[in-house]
């Protein structure tokens, strides 16, 4: 009998660690910080703070994305960025996102790039998510740049890139490659001085790199979905294997991305191992 108790407490235990593992990888939240050094950083952005928020489709982290808010506001950040899939293709409400981007813009400078599913939206929805986010405040980079300037009156260079479905999944029949000719055409030459670029896909981080951007924010991965321990991410939205891109810091030379692994759980609706989060880089110039 009481190797049966022992049993039942032990299957229970693990019940229940079992669901709070799926709880957390799903509706935990976490906060990722990064430090990114830079020698063509201005003196003036030393310290600046730059909170990324990516893929939340239309989640809410507690009441009117209390927690997710309230995450933000401890992070004290100088401005936000949100790098697409803020919503879902297959919505028909918007007002989750819409309602915390309007409380975010109350409080910072928020800009607001689209990526594969905000591009996949009917133009009419898209259309009036844009002037919903324009009202509150929010700047809409499509394909367009604006300068953030400091107190002492250094500038840094902030582009907003997206481009058409038709770059993203290898292994459609309408697939094309993403290449430096591509974001030239789009966006023309990189300007002068230092250019944070926000990307929805990363997978094209050697093009952005090549172009010119210093400094690129990136997401749609999700992480990888699943994550395996000592592995990384097992898979990507377009349902490849072991994406080399899943999360993090990536380098090539100087130049760096900065990959969510977002908020929400998209189409597929798989998180495990891999918990929501939102990221927070701070900026330092380097040492001379």
């Amino acid at each position: 009998m009481r190797k049966h108790w022992l049993l039942l407490i032990l299957i229970l235990a693990l019940v229940i660690v079992l669901c709070w593992l799926i709880w957390w990888s799903n509706w935990g939240l976490t906060t990722e910080r990064y430090r990114v050094v830079s020698a063509g950083l201005p003196r003036g952005f030393d310290g600046f703070r730059i909170l990324q928020l990516s893929d939340l489709h239309s989640v809410s982290f507690g009441k009117e994305n209390s927690r997710l808010l309230r995450a933000v506001r401890a992070e004290k950040p100088d401005v936000i960025v949100m790098t697409g899939d803020m919503v879902s293709r297959y919505d028909t409400d918007f007002s989750t996102m819409l309602a915390l981007c309007q409380t975010l813009a109350r409080e910072y400078p928020v800009y607001y790039i689209r990526g594969n599913h905000e591009e996949g939206l009917l133009a009419e929805d898209w259309n009036s998510i844009r002037d919903s986010l324009t009202a509150y405040g929010v700047t809409v980079l499509d394909n367009e740049r604006v300068t953030l300037t400091a107190e002492n009156g250094d500038s840094v260079n902030l582009t907003g890139l997206w481009y058409k479905l038709d770059y993203y999944h290898e292994y459609a029949s309408h697939y094309r490659p993403f290449t430096g000719e591509t974001i030239q055409k789009i966006l023309g030459d990189a300007p002068e001085g230092f250019n944070i670029l926000l990307a929805h896909n990363p997978n094209y981080f050697p093009v952005y790199a090549e172009w010119g951007a210093d400094l690129t924010f990136s997401g749609h991965i999700h992480g990888g979905m699943i994550r395996l321990p000592l592995i990384g991410g097992l898979l990507s939205p377009e349902t490849i294997l072991f994406p080399e891109y899943d999360g993090g810091e990536y380098q090539i030379q100087d130049k760096t991305m900065i990959l969510s692994r977002g908020l929400g759980r998209g189409r597929m609706g798989i998180r495990l191992f891999n918990p929501p989060e939102i990221v927070t880089v701070t900026l330092h110039a380097a040492e001379e």
